[in-house]
């Protein structure tokens, strides 16, 4: 199981200082304890600055073929940024980021891992059917 904790707000403003943005949150893993509050607070902070080229709340973008529905009626905004920030796991950050390959991405969550559980996109396997 994954948990995530979002990165200091100095991080993050280090990373998107005078660049636009494109900010991507997931709410798809209940589990793995989305800092929803801090990050609404932070966006919030990051949109006043005037650079936010658009933001979006979707769920699971851990999912290839989901991820890309839910981003395609975005991607002038996004083509827009200098860089997409995404709030998620890592393993949501990497779809995202094999996605849009021409572009800079960036986490602006940490993930941290749970012992005894595993968190895994099923779509990467083959199970032998």
């Amino acid at each position: 199981m994954l948990i995530t904790e979002l990165k200091s707000k100095e991080t993050i403003c280090s990373l998107t200082d005078g660049k636009k943005v494109f900010m991507i949150n997931c709410h798809g893993c209940r589990e793995v304890y989305f800092p929803l509050d801090e990050a609404e607070a932070l966006q919030k902070e990051l949109k006043a600055s005037g650079n936010v080229t658009g933001c979006i709340t979707t769920d699971y973008i851990c999912n290839p073929e989901n991820m890309k529905l839910r981003l395609e009626p975005y991607m002038d905004e996004i083509k827009a940024a200098d860089l997409v920030l995404v709030f998620s796991c890592g393993v949501g950050v990497q779809t995202v980021s094999a996605f849009l390959e021409e572009m800079t991405v960036c986490a602006g969550c940490d993930t941290g891992r749970v012992p005894g559980f595993q968190g895994v996109t099923p779509l990467e396997y083959d199970l032998g059917q």
